[in-house]
């Protein structure tokens, strides 16, 4: 986990571009304040983008909501502590089928990032997603790149899911579209 937090870290610290943060509000009223825009504005719910399949938004705590997206490749994203010691890490897209049955979320993620960035949309942030368990595994975390406008919604799934192609991803990663300076809370 420890391993984990640490490559999300070195990964935001890295993936600055000139995309500015939406302004900052009060962190007391973290509760109140949603993310911009309306959930209307995400009109991809149940459908198949690139062979990956878009849930319809999970409502979380603090206006928060997780979009599961779940793909139909071959390679599962995983954790860095639940990374099997003999297998190689890929760290971008396998150039063979056979290369990397297991993917370590956090290379995914980087270059899903830089793709967003790269269309100016504004993440906020990626780990364990809304209505994600801390104490569980890769599939309870509902791991997800964050965003905080629903307006970009669209954009942003529409990204991750070509990402998800391109990797062959089989299992799910998600976006989460939440106030940009809230955190996610321990218990949801």
């Amino acid at each position: 986990m420890i391993r984990t937090c640490l490559c999300v870290a070195a990964l935001l610290l890295t993936s600055c571009r000139s995309v500015p943060p939406p302004p900052m509000g009060d962190a007391q009223d973290c509760e109140w304040v949603k993310p911009e825009g309306e959930p209307a504005q995400f009109t991809l719910a149940a459908q198949s983008i690139h062979g990956v399949a878009v849930a319809a938004p999970l409502e979380c705590k603090w206006g928060s909501q997780y979009i599961k997206l779940t793909g139909s490749g071959t390679r599962q994203l995983m954790l860095a502590q639940e990374m099997p010691e003999s297998k190689d890490s890929c760290r971008q897209i396998p150039k063979t089928d056979d290369k990397c049955p297991q993917i370590q979320v956090d290379f995914f993620v980087a270059a899903a990032w830089h793709r967003l960035s790269d269309a100016g949309i504004y993440t906020s942030g990626a780990g364990r997603g809304p209505c994600g368990d801390v104490e569980g595994d890769y599939d309870a975390w509902n791991f997800s790149i964050g965003i905080s406008d629903w307006s970009r919604a669209d954009e942003a799934v529409q990204i991750v899911a070509e990402e998800m192609e391109a990797w062959k991803i089989g299992n799910h990663v998600g976006v989460a579209v939440r106030n940009a300076f809230c955190g996610t809370p321990a218990t949801e």
